[in-house]
């Protein structure tokens, strides 16, 4: 295998009458090379990826301006891989599945995901009647774990046919030069508060200082009061262009999941966990996209355990899930925590996902 291939295989069930294209996520050097081209290139389709391409905040379930467009930003890497991918499956799905009439579901992880992802807009924007499937039934895609691989607009416009699923934390679905951004913007304000409190690095005396705040641990008293840092967040992401061509989202409707895995109190007063979800006001009744179980599962798990605090926009719940899309708050910030990598692995969505699914639907 070479940087820029990515392995992939077809399963069809005749009984279903559907095509299952899965798509092999990071597991080589070559395919880490794959992941490390992240520039943001633009591509120009042969046509437009959907005939009534509407830009949808999935939240409200309310659309916007029609936006229509042959022209993408993305990711170098993955659009490299997914136009060879669309090379070999095009004849495929074009002379074999579409004739009989069978849906097509492309799935991955990780690198997987995104690849899966670009693949649906490139085979939509070839192929007429991919694209005038506005609803995706023909065409769909659940990428697991995705990430940020286009700019706002196509993200965004992608959401009537690829599902993006993210788990806690994982930091990979959080990895893109917006992000990137905004933590320096953070560190720029943190250093500040640092030099305000005598404790930089100009001189021995304030790099003394620093190094006994450090010593405290977490015994110490907090640099910054929780509100306060939620606040200084709040500010680097305005400072950030979402539309900037160079910044990159994960693509589609984003289904956002959260579980605890201690049995640290939900009461008010604890507002350091990381599993809560600070300033999100989307509603559980915006998920559409994913299977029925699934879905009335994820609207009754968020509306039965979600556990109010004193903020209005703060909840804490068990298991729940919200329905937004790449440009969702919890997304536009890396959460740095023990779990962020490992949140990404698939045993992590496999955890999650189990969990929510074993619970009895009334």
């Amino acid at each position: 295998q070479k940087p820029g291939y990515v392995g992939h295989y077809a399963a069809i069930s005749k009984e279903r009458k559907i095509v299952i294209i899965g798509v092999k996520g990071t597991s080589t050097l070559e395919d880490l090379l794959t992941d490390c081209c992240g520039l943001a290139v633009t591509h120009n389709l042969k046509s437009p990826f959907t005939l009534e391409n509407t830009e949808k905040d999935v939240s409200s379930n309310e659309s916007s301006d029609t936006y229509k467009s042959a022209m993408i930003r993305c990711h170098e890497g993955v659009l490299i891989s997914s136009k060879r991918l669309a090379e070999d499956l095009q004849p495929f799905i074009e002379e074999l599945i579409l004739p009989t009439s069978y849906k097509i579901l492309i799935v991955g992880h990780s690198l997987g995901a995104a690849a899966a992802s670009l693949l649906a807009v490139l085979l939509k924007s070839r192929i007429p009647s991919l694209a005038a499937d506005v609803n995706g039934t023909k065409l769909r895609v659940l990428a697991f774990a995705c990430p940020p691989i286009l700019d706002y607009k196509n993200a965004r416009a992608c959401s009537s046919f690829i599902t993006t699923i993210v788990n806690n934390s994982d930091i990979i679905t959080r990895s893109s030069l917006a992000n990137l951004s905004i933590s320096l913007e953070v560190l720029k304000e943190t250093n500040q508060k640092l030099e305000d409190r005598g404790m930089s690095t100009t001189n021995a005396k304030s790099t003394t200082a620093l190094i006994r705040k450090i010593a405290e641990g977490t015994k110490g008293d907090l640099l910054f009061q929780p509100t306060e840092f939620k606040d200084m967040v709040d500010r680097a992401r305005d400072k950030v262009d979402i539309a900037d061509p160079d910044h990159l989202y994960v693509p589609g409707q984003v289904i956002i999941m959260f579980n605890r895995r201690d049995n640290t109190s939900t009461d008010s007063n604890n507002n350091t966990d990381s599993t809560k979800c600070e300033g999100n006001t989307e509603s559980s009744s915006s998920i559409t996209s994913i299977p029925k179980k699934v879905s009335s599962l994820f609207k009754q798990r968020t509306k039965q355990n979600v556990i109010k605090s004193q903020s209005k926009n703060t909840f804490f719940a068990d298991e729940f899930a919200l329905s937004n899309d790449g440009t969702a708050k919890v997304l536009r910030s890396i959460e740095m925590n023990e779990r962020m990598l490992s949140d990404h692995m698939s045993p992590a969505y496999r955890e999650s996902i189990r969990s929510l699914l074993s619970q009895p639907i009334n």
